[in-house]
C-alpha cells in the first residue's frame, strides 16, 4: 500500500493562521542554571538525540530562554489556578507556530480543554484570547478527543480501546508510531469510522484512518477500510 505523505515546510503557517485582534505578549525569560542542567539531562536521555553533543547544542546556557509559568497565567484571560497545562509546543518549521494547552474541570468522561494560538514576536510570543472547548477523554483526561456524527462516547471508548490492544490491522509502518494518545477526533463514516490523529504543534504530524470494526472469534478487531493519509509539518 503506498504511503500517502506529505512533507511541507510552511514557514509562513503562523502569520497565516493567528489574528492581531486582542493578542497578547508572553515574555522570553533567560533560564537558571538549574533549568539549563535539567534540560541538558532530558536531552541527554532522549534516545533520538544520542548523535548530538549536549555542549554543541546548548553551549553555556547564556542564549537558552523559557516561558514562565506565572507569564503565561498573566498574560492568558480566562486560566484558572486549578487548570493544570498540558503542553506548550512550537513548530519551528511552520514559522514558530505556538499552541498553548490547559486541562480544566473534569467530571466523568468530559474535560474542558482550553487553548491559546501563539506566534513568535520580538521577546516572546503574541497569543490569541483562549478558546475553550468540551471534550471527551479516554481514559486520562490528557487523551482527550472529539466525537462528530452520530458516534456515543461507548461507541468510541470501545474503538478505542481494540486500537489501544490490538492496533490496526493493515497499518503501514510509519503509521503506527501513531497511538490512542494521538487520537483527536472520532467520526461515523459509510464503511466505517473516520479517525484524526496527531496535530503539528508537539508531534509535527498529522494522519486520518478509516477503519471498521471486524469480529475475531469471540473479540473484535480495527481494520483499515482505505489508504491512510498522513502530513508532516
Amino acid at each position: 500500500m503506498r504511503r500517502s505523505i506529505i512533507f511541507l515546510a510552511l514557514v509562513v503557517f503562523s502569520a497565516a493562521c493567528l489574528s492581531e485582534d486582542g493578542a497578547v505578549f508572553i515574555p522570553l525569560s533567560p533560564m537558571t542554571e538549574i533549568e539549563i542542567e535539567q534540560a541538558k539531562e532530558q536531552f541527554r536521555s532522549d534516545p533520538e538525540m544520542a548523535d548530538f553533543d549536549v555542549d554543541d547544542v546548548f553551549g553555556d546556557g547564556t542564549d537558552i530562554y523559557t516561558y514562565r509559568e506565572s507569564d503565561i497565567r498573566l498574560a492568558l484571560a480566562g486560566i484558572e489556578d486549578s487548570d493544570e497545562r498540558l503542553s506548550l509546543c512550537s513548530n519551528t518549521i511552520a514559522g514558530g507556530a505556538t499552541r498553548i494547552v490547559y486541562l480544566s474541570s473534569v467530571r466523568g468522561h468530559d474535560v474542558i480543554v482550553k487553548s491559546a494560538s501563539c506566534k513568535q514576536a520580538e521577546g516572546g510570543l503574541s497569543c490569541n484570547p483562549v478558546e475553550a472547548n468540551s471534550k471527551q477523554f479516554y481514559r486520562e483526561p490528557k487523551n482527550y478527543f472529539s466525537v462528530e456524527g452520530e458516534v456515543t462516547y461507548d461507541e468510541a471508548s470501545l474503538l478505542l480501546s481494540i486500537y489501544e490492544k490490538y492496533g490496526i490491522a493493515d497499518l503501514p509502518k510509519w503509521y503506527q508510531g501513531f497511538t490512542v494518545s494521538s487520537v483527536n477526533t472520532i467520526s461515523k463514516v459509510p464503511g466505517g469510522y473516520k479517525l484524526s490523529l496527531g496535530e503539528i504543534y508537539c508531534g509535527g504530524c498529522k494522519a486520518t484512518f478509516v477503519v471498521r470494526l471486524e469480529e475475531a472469534g469471540n473479540e473484535q478487531r480495527l481494520i483499515l477500510v482505505n489508504e491512510p493519509e498522513g502530513v508532516c509539518i
